[in-house]
């Protein structure tokens, strides 16, 4: 992984020269980006004013994140470098402060143990900013007394005030002096990334160099390092666990400052988690398609990679117009931390696959339309967060809707994505044990119409990708327009898709499923007043969902809806389909074997498909295929967007 993070170092520096290395080295997203109420700053001037004064507190400005940089100001675990504090760490100051107070009052009269003589080291965090800006000691009682004078003031009129404090040196911040940059650069080498003067060679580019850094400051990208360690040169090389030289080092900088801006996104998943794309090969051409952002807002600085949660069929296809492999990682990086944890690498995917997906997204897409009431029906690309959900199988909702931004957070839901990514079959009985115990909660909802169609898209996609076995030709509406002709007749439906009805059994299960939703729709119309016990049980949901989908629910079933067809004389075309059904059976046997869920299935896809001519959206009104009640967590990201 280093090694592409280096590679795309090297096109960038390249491309865009050397820049300062001060900001290659601050971490702008470490632990001071959360915001604050205002910035407090302190001035220490060398020499004194009219009225013997050397420090001056002004008044507090608003906050930006730009202070981080104009303090130098890094900070990671225990490790602190330059000449800004934030508010924990100046409370911290006078926490102790107290403490060594009340430690003193109580060693009244005990004789002190004699200590070694060393050198004096900063006794605070304010003191560790005088030093880093070579200011004297003797002002650090003057700058305590009038800073805290400044914070008890704002705290009085806003107990909550949340604040940093800039340090400045006769009136120049700490980034603007040419000493304390280099004082930065010589501590960060020294303390992150443990510089040693120890000869030998570089693990990234193989050159034998006389100093190298122990750590490349990417502890987050390293998991790779076991890959270089004591791997070539000489005894004293191989001591090191790992080196680097200041080239190679330079490179990682710049890599990881583009993969950080152009490369990393949040793709849904828990706060915090994002996802890295990063490419195997780099160059000028794979750079300027990162970076150009022709989806959405095109004058967002981010690239076309921050447009995945509302274009993902888009985005995918822009990936998919290079030709190389690239790295789909996952990756936990909460707010308030330099660093992050690798949770899954989706390894060597093709960008071509991701063309293919998006190709199929755009194909299995929504019908869209318009309802008898007049309301537009967006239509909608399938989205591979929908194909997870479902693959998953584990109904959860949020504020109503289904928790698809959250599908990312599970290693089962990452581990379907490889298997889309890659095109690695699923086992068929665990597919359909998941798509329907998500269907029977959309079916208590009345809702089975929307939810099989989903099923329906989600099920050719996933044949498409190499993933599943017997795809059948659904009927399809790209962009509006019917693609695929609905079936006129049953035996058109049998005929044309011979994979997936190739027992009579199969057919069975579908025909039996056909009459029940004819009779069901017929009880439901309005203008049936039809009753009775068996009419009231087949208007129940619980008449079916709690069904094993045997031979002893087929006769159940069947003895059921041939009552009340024969007692309301009902159309010939729904005792005829029964009739079929009833003969097709035969004895029950099933020679393939398929699951009782993908039996289900072949019921609710029944009872579900429409058979004849097309119907027009206004006179049915139910055009939506979405069983998310017409609305999507898509539709409320466009609106945050707005």
């Amino acid at each position: 992984m280093l090694d592409y993070i280096r590679s795309i170092g090297q096109v960038v520096k390249n491309s865009e020269g050397e820049s300062d290395r001060v900001g290659l080295f601050q971490k702008m997203d470490s632990e001071t980006s959360e915001s604050c109420d205002g910035i407090i700053d302190v001035n220490i001037n060398d020499t004194a004013d009219a009225h013997g004064n050397y420090v001056s507190v002004s008044a507090t400005r608003a906050f930006t994140r730009e202070v981080s940089k104009e303090g130098l100001f890094y900070v990671k675990s225990r490790t602190y470098i330059g000449a800004m504090l934030r508010q924990n760490q100046y409370q911290s100051d006078k926490n102790k402060e107290a403490n060594k107070e009340a430690k003193k009052n109580e060693d009244v009269g005990v004789e002190p143990a004699k200590k070694r003589k060393r050198e004096p080291k900063p006794s605070s965090n304010v003191s560790k900013c005088l030093q880093f800006l070579d200011l004297s000691m003797d002002r650090l009682d003057e700058v305590n007394s009038k800073l805290d004078a400044k914070i008890a003031e704002k705290v009085a009129e806003n107990p909550k005030y949340n604040y940093v404090i800039l340090f400045t040196r006769n009136g120049k911040k700490p980034f603007e002096i040419d000493s304390c940059r280099k004082k930065f650069i010589e501590l960060y080498k020294r303390n992150i990334l443990h510089a040693t003067d120890t000869p030998g060679y570089c693990h990234l580019c193989n050159r034998l160099v006389n100093s190298r850094f122990e750590s490349c400051g990417l502890g987050c990208y390293t998991n790779d390092k076991s890959v270089y360690y004591k791997t070539y040169g000489s005894e004293a090389d191989r001591s090191l666990p790992f080196g680097v030289c200041d080239d190679c080092l330079a490179d990682l900088l710049y890599g990881e400052r583009f993969a950080l801006q152009y490369l990393t996104v949040w793709w849904g998943g828990l706060k915090g988690e994002k996802v890295i794309f990063l490419p195997h090969q780099f160059n000028d051409d794979i750079k300027l398609t990162f970076e150009t952002n022709l989806i959405g807002d095109t004058e967002s600085n981010k690239g076309f990679l921050a447009r995945i949660q509302t274009n993902e069929a888009d985005v995918l296809g822009c990936i998919g117009t290079g030709d190389y492999a690239m790295d789909v990682i996952f990756i936990s990086a909460p707010a308030g931390r330099s660093e992050w944890k690798i949770q899954c690498v989706i390894e060597n995917v093709s960008t071509s696959r991701f063309a293919k997906i998006a190709k199929l997204q755009k194909i299995y897409q929504t019908r869209g339309g318009e309802t008898s009431d007049g309301r537009e029906i967006k239509i909608r690309n399938l989205q591979l967060k929908t194909i997870i959900y479902y693959l998953v199988g584990n109904f959860a909702e949020k504020k109503g809707f289904p928790a698809y931004e959250d599908i990312f957070a599970t290693n089962e839901a990452r581990y379907y994505l490889d298997v889309i990514l890659h095109g690695v079959e699923i086992n068929r009985r665990e597919f359909f044990v998941h798509v329907m115990s998500i269907f029977w909660r959309y079916y208590a909802r009345d809702k089975e119409r929307e939810c099989i169609m989903t099923i329906h898209r989600i099920y050719n996609f996933l044949v498409d990708c190499g993933c599943l076995q017997h795809g059948w030709n659904m009927p399809l509406y790209i962009g509006g327009e019917n693609m695929v002709a609905p079936y006129l007749t049953i035996d058109e439906l049998f005929e044309r898709n011979p994979e997936r009805f190739s027992s009579d059994f199969r057919k069975a299960w579908f025909l039996l499923g056909n009459v029940y939703g004819s009779i069901r729709r017929d009880m439901k119309s309005a203008r049936s007043d039809r009753g009775g016990d068996y009419a009231t049980k087949l208007v129940e949901n619980a008449f079916i969902t709690d069904r094993k989908f045997n031979m002893k629910d087929f006769n159940e079933i069947a003895r059921v809806c041939w009552e009340y067809s024969c007692a309301h004389n009902t159309e010939h075309y729904i005792k005829t389909r029964l009739a079929n059904a009833i003969d097709l059976i035969g004895t029950g046997s099933d020679v393939e074997g398929i699951s009782p869920d993908e039996i289900a299935l072949y019921f609710v896809w029944g009872q579900t498909q429409y058979i004849g001519k097309e119907k027009e959206n206004e006179d049915t009104g139910d055009a939506d295929e979405n069983p998310d009640n017409n609305t999507t967590d898509e539709e409320n990201s466009d609106k945050n967007d707005e």
